[in-house]
């Protein structure tokens, strides 16, 4: 009966022993003895794939926040102008001087002047001093409509309405008082912002009846229903 040839007997094969790990060695990555471990990382597609998304994550989140920067611009600027609006009512309080919103005759952009000699220079108007008088936010909105209203707008003294100013749109650009008593004109004021994207108005109603400045955001159908109700209430008057 002829041998029987094993692997570990045939010729040129060596035989190999096998050798039990001894206890408490760690084992290979991947949970098998005799399995060489995966090298780990990520590859080449993967990264690319990983820069991809995150590039187009960013690029949407810059878009959002460039949009959302867009909307505030408006209603940032409508309420500087209000509180701009009510230091100048303050101020003429506090100073006993006249102070004006008046117009640039060649830019059209708003300013505040006031009236420091009203005795030695009655209707002299110049321009305020106070840091707040400089913070007019013009770069953020222009002013579309500056109209006097009400029965109270006549009384101001040193107007000459031969040059009164205009917007683009043909809507008066008047000037607008405030009085040492705490007085000032009715008016209407209506800004617009500076991206032509931007479909709200923004405006300001000065009830010099009441004393009273409020600020309001509209959507263009809002405004023109506002116009309604003022033709009705002037014909009221």
């Amino acid at each position: 009966m002829a041998p029987t040839t094993t692997s570990a007997t045939r010729p040129g094969r060596i035989a190999r022993k096998w050798t039990e790990p001894r206890r408490g060695a760690p084992r290979p990555a991947g949970g098998c003895l005799r399995c060489p471990a995966r090298a780990g990382g990520f590859t080449l597609i993967e990264v690319v794939l990983a820069l991809s998304l995150v590039a187009v994550l960013l690029s949407l989140g810059v878009l959002a926040l460039g949009r959302w920067y867009d909307s505030s611009r408006l209603p940032e600027g409508a309420r500087r102008l209000e509180s701009i609006l009510r230091l100048a009512r303050a101020d003429a309080c506090a100073r006993g001087r006249r102070v004006r919103l008046q117009f640039d005759p060649e830019s059209l952009a708003p300013g505040m002047v006031w009236e420091p000699q009203p005795l030695q220079e009655p209707g002299v108007y110049v321009q305020h001093p106070a840091e707040w008088a400089f913070d007019l936010p013009v770069a953020l909105l222009r002013v579309t409509r500056c109209e006097r209203r009400g029965a109270d707008a006549v009384q101001t003294l040193t107007y000459n309405d031969d040059e009164e100013l205009t917007t683009e749109e043909g809507n008066p650009l008047q000037p607008v008082t405030f009085y040492p008593d705490g007085s000032f004109e009715s008016a209407i004021i209506e800004v617009a912002g500076r991206d032509d994207s931007e479909l709200r108005i923004g405006r300001i109603d000065l009830d010099g009846v009441t004393g009273s400045i409020t600020l309001r955001i509209m959507t263009s159908v809002e405004l023109e229903e506002q116009y309604e109700l003022d033709a009705e209430a002037q014909e009221g008057l």
